[in-house]
């Protein structure tokens, strides 16, 4: 599932709603602080954050006290992802207000984009507490609590968002992979259905329904509803990459297609040139197997296993010179993890391919 970059996305929406479409508290405020909040809120219009980050910190120093002024400052760092420096200034500004909701969702948010998810599940519980009817609030703690692997929590959160928004497809998605993900595969497709009945013609619906019969092994009506999924949305990066896994074995011609389908959609996949390159090794296809190690080195020249199958590969057409620099960078990585035997393994081809 990919629920997470949605909800991300969700929470980044909401985020630029507080931060932009609430006005700030009346302040009492020296001359040159009203100043600085004032250019601050125009560069912050006219886009350049780097400029209102600066004007921001000016009027912070003058007012230090100021909790509107600190979180503020908190969006905009938090714009720009500096997530460190946005996170201290949102724990300064929920210290200085301990009511703003406003506030514990903007640390919630920074903390689940800097990987601290306990965090972020304590700050969106705060935001909760004071006000219970938000549901951008709830799905930021589900994301929060599904990153932990808290599934309990998780699909508690998720009910509560339920409760309030029935016809939420997203909501029920993420309900039916967090029921999937603690095995009640039942539960799961009774969420997906509802969500199916929501939004006949969804292809990330149609994709969890997908997922769920291939989980229970039912790979006739999981492979129909795969095609049912890219009949309606071809660049499905996910339906497209389910699918060739399962054809993989018996229809590779078809597999390559969708794997370089998937591949366009998704050209961060570094799992995708492996796939391909799997099926031209079964087929003995070694110039394509090159071509396809090349692509994944393309997309993380640190995997080992990549580049000791690529040199390896290399070295077996007595392309020595090509081999030798994958061979030596998959033997220092084997090193790093403390893999010894494995980089014995690769020393000693290196001892009989070099000049």
């Amino acid at each position: 599932m990919v629920w997470p970059q949605d909800t991300r996305k969700r929470l980044a929406i909401a985020l630029l709603t507080f931060c932009l479409g609430t006005p700030l508290p009346a302040i009492a405020s020296p001359a040159r602080a009203r100043e600085a909040m004032r250019e601050g809120r125009q560069r912050w219009q006219n886009k350049d954050i780097a400029g209102a980050i600066a004007a921001y910190e000016q009027a912070a120093q003058l007012q230090p006290d100021n909790a509107g002024i600190v979180l503020s400052l908190g969006f905009l760092l938090a714009e720009q992802n500096r997530w460190p420096e946005a996170i201290a200034a949102f724990e300064r500004a929920t210290g200085l207000d301990r009511r703003n909701v406003r506030g514990f969702v903007g640390l919630g948010f920074a903390k689940a984009n800097h990987g601290d998810y306990a965090g972020a599940s304590e700050a969106y519980r705060q935001a909760a507490t004071l006000n219970p009817q938000d549901v951008e609030v709830l799905r930021g703690l589900a994301f929060a609590q599904t990153r932990q692997e808290n599934w309990q929590a998780a699909g508690q959160t998720l009910r509560q968002l339920l409760e309030r928004r029935p016809r939420d497809v997203t909501a029920h998605l993420n309900l039916g992979y967090v029921l999937q993900r603690q095995g009640d595969l039942r539960g799961a497709a009774t969420v997906f259905q509802q969500a199916d009945r929501l939004a006949p013609l969804n292809p990330d619906v149609l994709f969890a329904l997908a997922t769920l019969l291939a989980e229970r092994n039912e790979m006739d009506k999981a492979l129909q509803t795969y095609r049912r999924v890219l009949q309606l949305r071809p660049s499905h990066g996910d339906a497209n990459l389910a699918l060739a896994n399962l054809l993989a074995a018996n229809d590779p011609d078809e597999a390559l297609r969708l794997y370089n389908r998937a591949l366009s959609a998704q050209p961060r996949n570094k799992e995708i040139p492996r796939a391909i390159a799997a099926i031209h090794q079964r087929r003995g296809f070694t110039s394509a197997e090159i071509v396809a190690y090349r692509r994944l080195l393309e997309i993380d020249p640190d995997d080992a296993a990549a580049n000791r199958t690529l040199g390896t590969l290399l070295a077996q057409q007595r392309r020595h010179t090509e081999a030798i620099p994958f061979l030596e960078k998959a033997a220092q990585s084997y090193v790093r993890k403390g893999d010894s035997q494995t980089a014995a393994e690769i020393s000693r081809l290196l001892g009989e391919i070099r000049p």
